[in-house]
């Protein structure tokens, strides 16, 4: 068996808004879209074509290994975390990431996100 690995989309060692930065975890959603947790972004890319989201220098992650979480609802909600430990989910009408705030936001570290049975959980560490 012979394992090919295709790129997905260039990335560069500088900061720019048209190539990837230090990318971190993946998901494709139920649209075949592919989103990426980056040091200080998210990505999306769809059709060919690369889409950065700047949530904020307060949700970058400290991290060089995590980044962001994904997850979806069963009714297709895409839902992310960062790593830092604030929730959002992608407005796909209006193409942005809307902040959900919860209880602890900001005061633990998201490791992962994932829908069981409908409901969201975190796996979560403190500070």
């Amino acid at each position: 068996m012979n394992t090919v690995i295709h790129p997905l989309a260039d990335g560069s060692l500088e900061f720019t808004d048209s190539l990837l930065y230090y990318p971190k975890d993946g998901f494709i959603d139920s649209e075949g879209a592919i989103w990426l947790g980056g040091l200080n972004s998210v990505y999306r890319i769809e059709n060919n074509k690369l889409r950065r989201y700047h949530p904020g220098k307060q949700f970058w992650s400290d991290s060089f290994v995590e980044s962001w979480s994904f997850t979806e609802s069963s009714g297709g909600e895409l839902w992310m975390a960062s790593w830092r430990g604030y929730l959002f989910r992608y407005d796909r009408n209006e193409d942005r990431l809307e902040q959900v705030h919860f209880t602890d936001e900001g005061s633990i570290r998201i490791n992962s996100l994932k829908f069981f049975n409908g409901e969201l959980f975190a796996a979560t560490s403190g500070e």
